[in-house]
This record gives C-alpha cells, structure tokens and sequence, in this order.
C-alpha cells in the first residue's frame, strides 16, 4: 500500500496518504500482510517493489494499491514518487516507476488485486503537455493512466475511466 502525499515538486495530496492509511487498515483486516509506504521517493517505491517481489510466492493473493500521483506515457503507466522532477518528457523512465514493473511481479501469485488511486490533474503531466503542444510536438503523454491489459488473474481497477482524470 504506497500513498504519496507530500510531492515535493508538485504540491500536496493530503488524501492519498490518508486514503493509503484507511485501505492499509482494511486489507489487514482481512488477513493481508500489508507494507505500508507513505511518502516514498524513488528508492523507497523501488526496495517497495523488491520486497513485493520478494514474498508473491506462496501467497493465495496479492494486492497492491497506490494513491498518488501517476501518468501515462506512449500508453504505458507510470508511478511518480515525492522526488520526481518531471522537468521533461525523456524524465518519465528515469525518475518514476512503472506500473507494468508491479504487474509483472505480481503474475506469479495466484491472485492479484490492484487499486490505482492516481488519476487526479496532474502538474507533472499538465506541464509536459504543455510543452509538447507548445513546441509544436504531437504529445508522447497522455492525461489520466491509460488502458491496462494484464496477464494472469489480475483485477486492475481505476479512480476514473482510462485517459481521464477525476475531479
């Protein structure tokens, strides 16, 4: 369970991180080991994501959730961490995490359950809009996270439709 708040380049989520709190609660409740990350830059999603790798197998279930900010690039999904700068569109790869690195750990358990709180208006990706359409560029980056098509018994649900961000 990831909720990043406290962006450090893009203003504050208060609700993510209560929202992470309230669901981390919850799937506890329910007989889920849960990690829950508040907060995270970089390294912390990322040694997040290698304890995740570490313990899918043997589980029945596993479920990840993140409430923060999130975009989409050339049709893939990125999770951006507190530290992210985002100051151009070739930034993406470099300073966020992709969501496919969480499915494609998640595949090897039986089950997989996950949540993308991520779906809000985004500085980051409002920016980088910005930019492209400025230059005259066709934009690589899209609003909202875009469709995900996983592999294996993964539910992938949204805070709103697919290349759409909710209020």
């Amino acid at each position: 369970v990831v909720g990043n708040s406290d962006y450090q380049r893009a203003g504050k989520l208060p609700n993510a991180s209560n929202d992470a709190e309230l669901i981390a609660s919850k799937l506890a409740s329910v007989g889920f080991e849960v990690d829950k990350v508040i907060d995270a830059d970089e390294n912390t999603l990322g040694a997040a994501l290698d304890r995740l790798a570490a313990k899918v197998e043997g589980s029945e279930a596993v479920a990840f959730y993140f409430a923060g900010h999130g975009l989409q690039k050339d049709g893939a999904n990125y999770l951006v961490p507190i530290d992210a700068k985002l100051e151009s569109e070739t930034a993406i790869e470099r300073e966020t995490l992709s969501l496919q690195s969480f499915l494609d750990v998640m595949e090897r358990a039986p089950i997989g359950l996950v949540f993308l709180d991520a779906c809000r208006n985004n500085p980051f990706a409002e920016a980088l809009l910005q930019t492209t359409n400025s230059s005259g560029r066709s934009a690589n980056v899209g609003r909202g996270l875009a469709v995900v098509r996983p592999r294996g018994d993964i539910l992938v649900t949204f805070a709103t439709l697919p290349n759409t961000v909710a209020s």
